[in-house]
């Protein structure tokens, strides 16, 4: 009974979080859309107030006009119905741009000029605008499809959330030297960051993860990489008129074997601090110690007085004459052997006998002129 009971536990459990995870994942998913459906909105919108201004004046240029060939028709002054044409005519060519657009107009199918922002004006009939460009900075949306990346050294991983952003420097370009600019920008940039992830292992992704600035990355191993290659940058630009500003990814969705190995170095790197935090704990205890004490000159000094009945002047020169062994090529600063760890433990060991014999040595001069 018991055991059922566990296992029954076991699979809510389970079943609660499958539920939690479906429920984020529902959750963000209908966060994107409305945002996705907000922006077509407001662009809908747009276009349906740029339409009906259009409209507008295309009713009132014809009123204007059917209400001049009335006037003439019934005999009236020509001025009279030459003034309603013209005001008809530039009525329908005015054209509101905003700040963040520039108009294309062609003329008779053949580019004419870009409109900048403000009021402008184009001959109806004869003129119409090719095209309205965004200039300010805007993002397209990288692997739609959402392919597995294969890392060099082993490893694979999903996106999350890829997008390139861009601005559009030269309109002209832009609109007529590809047929679609968007899904040209889209193939180029989709194929350069591809090779450039091919090409690197998975420790090396996780670390630049933290920089965001993958389209640096990605141009400076095209540019400085064993084939150096062109700018990507500059090729772009050249050639569509837009400019790359940057690749930003949300986060890099990895393969069991991934996450699998990545939790291995984790464990065995925070094995590794916590060794090293206890040595570095061990070494301020020593060191305390040692200070407390005088340090190694004073516990040798103690040492031979308490042990071995020197005097005190006898003590200090035989601690002395150890502890400048001890430093070896080093000035003005005393080492304590048993908490720098510097040298390995053969020079330790000949050091202290050297010192050792040297105190011996000084030790029987000392006792050799006392007997005198």
């Amino acid at each position: 009974m018991r055991w059922n009971e566990i296992f029954r536990r076991i699979i809510k459990g389970i079943t609660h979080a499958i539920v939690f995870i479906l429920n984020s994942l529902i959750k963000k998913i209908i966060k994107k859309e409305r945002k996705v459906k907000k922006m077509r909105e407001k662009k809908k919108e747009e276009k349906r107030h740029r339409r009906g201004f259009r409209t507008a004046g295309l009713i009132i240029f014809i009123l204007l006009f059917l209400d001049g060939l009335w006037r003439i028709s019934s005999g009236y002054n020509w001025s009279w119905a030459l003034i309603v044409v013209c005001a008809g005519i530039i009525l329908g060519g005015v054209r509101i741009v905003q700040q963040q657009e520039r108009f294309i107009i062609e003329f008779w199918g053949k580019f004419y000029t870009i409109l900048n922002p403000g009021i402008r004006w184009i001959f109806p009939f004869l003129m119409k605008t090719r095209a309205i460009v965004s200039v300010w900075e805007q993002s397209i949306d990288l692997f739609p499809e959402k392919p597995s990346i294969d890392f060099s050294g082993g490893g694979t991983a999903e996106l999350v959330d890829p997008k390139v952003w861009l601005k559009i420097e030269d309109p002209y370009k832009a609109i007529y030297n590809v047929a679609n600019w968007r899904e040209a920008v889209k193939e180029k940039v989709e194929n350069l960051f591809r090779n450039y992830l091919s090409n690197q292992r998975v420790e090396e992704i996780i670390d630049q993860h933290t920089l965001h600035d993958w389209w640096a990355l990605v141009k400076e191993e095209i540019v400085k990489g064993e084939t150096p290659g062109p700018d990507p940058e500059e090729e772009i630009l050249k050639d569509w008129g837009i400019r790359i500003t940057r690749i930003t990814v949300t986060d890099f969705k990895w393969s069991e074997e991934v996450i699998r190995a990545r939790r291995e170095v984790f464990e065995a790197q925070r094995k590794i601090d916590q060794e090293e935090n206890l040595a570095k704990a061990a070494v301020y205890v020593a060191q305390k110690k040692a200070q407390e004490s005088g340090g190694l000159h004073g516990e040798i000094k103690r040492l031979l007085q308490d042990k071995y009945g020197y005097s005190s002047d006898e003590a200090t020169k035989v601690a002395s004459e150890y502890v400048k062994y001890f430093k070896g090529a080093e000035t003005g600063r005393l080492i304590d052997w048993r908490t720098s760890g510097e040298g390995g433990i053969y020079e330790m060991i000949v050091k202290g006998i050297m010192a050792i014999e040297k105190a011996k040595e000084l030790v029987g001069k000392e006792k050799g002129k006392r007997e005198k």
